[in-house]
């Protein structure tokens, strides 16, 4: 469970402030739901509608091991500020929950293949494991430099990697 706590300072409370807030949490717990707490403050310096100053929004969202924090002062609209220190807050987290993901990441397990075609010309080749799939991949994929030494029927060891083409080939090396 989400602790939500929403502070007001020089700014009166308004259902429609509040639900906006739930609203901006609800999307951030969409893409990052493992932080403990959200705080809100939104604060207005002392005679905000005569002086046209900015609204003050500061958000912290607390995790176990990290608390991320967006303190803004950016515009005279109240939504407006919450709005843009959401989106800046929405980010931090992505970025945080990214990082744990990457952290948590089970390492590969190599499997083996068989060098099915290769350009050396070109720089890059085309493997296939066991159960027939065919993976990409280049000579930067190859350990140890040995990409010019490769040839058809070949026996490789390699880890799957998903790219924006598709899967490659990559940590690829000669099995003896």
């Amino acid at each position: 469970m989400n602790s939500i706590q929403i502070t007001f300072r020089d700014i009166p409370q308004s259902a429609a402030v509040h639900q906006s807030i739930h609203d901006h949490i609800a999307k951030i717990k969409q893409h990052c739901d493992s932080f403990l707490a959200c705080r809100v403050v939104l604060a207005a310096p002392p005679g905000h509608q005569h002086k046209g100053e900015l609204y003050n929004v500061r958000i912290t969202l607390l995790f176990h091991d990290k608390e991320l924090l967006v303190n803004n002062k950016n515009h005279s609209d109240l939504y407006v500020a919450i709005h843009d220190s959401f989106q800046a807050m929405m980010h931090k987290a992505e970025a945080y929950a990214a990082r744990k993901r990457a952290h948590l990441k089970t390492p590969e397990i190599p499997i083996q293949g068989t060098i099915a075609r290769i350009f050396l010309d070109e720089g890059f080749g085309f493997i296939h494991d066991q159960a027939g799939n065919e993976y990409y991949f280049n000579d930067q994929h190859v350990l140890a430099k040995h990409f010019a030494k490769l040839k058809v029927g070949d026996k490789v060891s390699f880890t799957i990697v998903t790219a924006q083409e598709g899967l490659q080939a990559h940590h690829i090396s000669l099995v003896k």
